[in-house]
Order: structure tokens, then sequence, then C-alpha cells
């Protein structure tokens, strides 16, 4: 959400709304953050040199065998097991 409403000036109000019907969606599955994966956060982060949120993020998806993530944050390329697709 943050993305875009710098990058795209969008209104928080429109993006929470978009936000929203996507996770309404009959297609996508939200991930619960369970202890492991803060734990593994940790590791992702030391050896790849990623943020908080972004190691966060790589730690669910791996856990759940998730290999490619729609971001236009680059950071995630540096993580090896993830392949990262820009949406623009």
């Amino acid at each position: 959400m943050n993305y875009s409403v710098k990058a795209f000036k969008y209104k928080e109000v429109e993006v929470k709304k978009r936000l929203i019907a996507i996770i309404d969606s009959k297609n996508i599955n939200v991930l619960d953050i369970s202890t492991s994966s803060i734990l593994f956060a940790f590791e992702i982060a030391e050896k790849y040199r990623t943020g908080g949120r972004d190691s966060l993020i790589a730690a669910s998806l791996l856990e759940n065998k998730i290999k490619e993530i729609y971001s236009h944050d680059s950071d995630f390329d540096k993580i090896e097991l993830i392949k990262r697709i820009d949406p623009i």
C-alpha cells in the first residue's frame, strides 16, 4: 500500500478498497505469519541484507513453497530462491 500511495499518488482510501478486493478474491490465499516465519526472516535478513518486512514476506513465501512474488521492490532480487515479477 505504501508504494502505491507514494509512487502513484493514489489516495489511501482507494488503495485500501483495491487491496480488500484482492484479499477477498477466491484466487488469493492470505498466509498467516508463524513464529517459525519470524525466526526464518532473521536468517534471510542476515544472509541477503534485506529489510525486516521483505525478509518476513520472503520467509512466509518460502515456508509455503511459493517461489514467485509480484512486486516493484527489487530487494526481492537478492533472495536467490524467489523470482520477482514486476507487475508494471
